[in-house]
């Protein structure tokens, strides 16, 4: 096998490690514009770390964490620019 290939492989599976790693470290922020890519949405954010988790109560958190940021930022853009109140 070629050195340099596994010395990347071993590298970009650091970066993963870091930033992905855990379901703790991952930036809200990244999981936000995914879900609001128009083709991508909500679900598929869930369907992906089904796929690299097995723990289903910490997807569900992460998920349900993502969803109230969503409503947060939606709640803002109301009032802010919509001029609407609750």
């Amino acid at each position: 096998m070629d050195p340099k290939l596994i010395t990347m492989g071993t590298k970009m599976n650091e970066k993963f490690d870091k930033y992905y790693g855990s379901l703790n470290k991952v930036n809200i922020m990244i999981l936000i514009t995914v879900a609001l890519d128009p083709i991508k949405k909500l679900y598929y954010v869930k369907y992906c770390y089904e796929q690299i988790y097995d723990d289903e109560a910490k997807i569900n958190e992460m998920h349900n964490k993502l969803k109230y940021m969503l409503e947060l930022f939606y709640a803002f853009y109301k009032q802010s620019f919509l001029g609407h109140g609750n």
